[in-house]
């Protein structure tokens, strides 16, 4: 019998079942993920982002157009002109919306975005910034260029700094623009070549009512609305207290919810700049923040 026929009547037997997609030759390797917030940060810590669907009922969605809008104009009013918000760079942004309705403030503090958030942050964050975004159609809009939610950053850390979450008010597709992204941006320090953008952005299509939680030192852009219906967003920006916010909510809150334990720091009044040495000996005293372990 030659080797030929040996192998045909006694064929080797392979031990191994490479089939499974789950097969891996490593030593090391994550462990699987034990609920869907361990599941969504390693969405975010290797590609930069995750997408959260049904944040918002239809009647939340309609309530926040019209509140943007109003809030806007109010803005408007009070600076003097929309010509005004063009020389301020400012055109179509209405910001800190909590400020002027408590919905918001619900909104930015989405129990799942939360959960997560403590686990990348820590507990002891702040809401930096809360702004509704106006994309009206074929309209540029400020935040179309490329850019990081820390503008200007050019370096990256093991853990984030900051995180941000982008509220669909409406549909994000190629039609109304969206947001454009480029993964895993938020491990490197500069913007790669245009080159390199116009190859590896994605713009995924989501539904209005969901919120994308992102690395802010993750590159995107606004994406240009070519459709006939306005595109409405509202982006939040949660930093780790070293980080004082752009617009301070407490001193536009006059007060409000600064005896409310669990507001008291997300919107900073543990954070703000004292005016004395006295001063911020006291709040140091009267919010203890920090323990020592021995």
């Amino acid at each position: 019998m030659n080797s030929t026929s040996a192998l045909k009547k006694n064929p080797i037997k392979n031990q191994n079942d490479f089939s499974d997609v789950k097969g891996a030759m490593v030593n090391e390797q994550t462990p699987p993920a034990q609920s869907e917030v361990e599941e969504r940060i390693e969405e975010i810590q290797i590609r930069g982002y995750t997408l959260i669907e049904n944040v918002y009922t239809q009647e939340e969605l309609e309530y926040a157009k019209e509140r943007i809008s109003s809030i806007y104009s109010q803005q408007v009013e009070a600076l003097g002109g929309e010509e005004n918000m063009l020389e301020a760079s400012d055109f179509n942004i209405a910001r800190q919306l909590l400020v002027y309705d408590d919905f918001f403030l619900k909104k930015a503090r989405h129990p799942l975005v939360m959960e997560i958030l403590r686990k990348m942050l820590g507990d002891y964050f702040i809401l930096y910034q809360q702004n509704g975004n106006i994309h009206q159609p074929n309209t540029e809009n400020t935040t179309a260029p490329w850019h990081r939610d820390l503008t200007f950053y050019h370096y990256t850390s093991s853990r984030p700094l900051a995180m941000s979450c982008l509220h669909l008010i409406t549909e994000s597709n190629e039609s109304t623009g969206g947001t454009p992204m480029l993964p895993g941006s938020h491990k490197i320090d500069a913007l790669p070549t245009y080159k390199y953008l116009e190859k590896n952005q994605v713009l995924i299509p989501a539904p209005a009512g969901s919120v994308w939680l992102f690395d802010s030192m993750m590159f995107h852009r606004s994406g240009f609305n070519s459709s006939k219906e306005t595109r409405y967003s509202i982006n939040h920006m949660y930093t780790l207290h070293l980080m004082t916010q752009q617009i301070s909510l407490p001193r536009m809150l006059n007060g409000k919810w600064q005896d409310d334990e669990s507001l008291r720091g997300f919107l900073g009044y543990n954070c703000m700049q004292q005016g004395s040495v006295e001063s911020w000996r006291l709040e140091k005293i009267n919010n203890p923040r920090k323990s020592v372990k021995y």
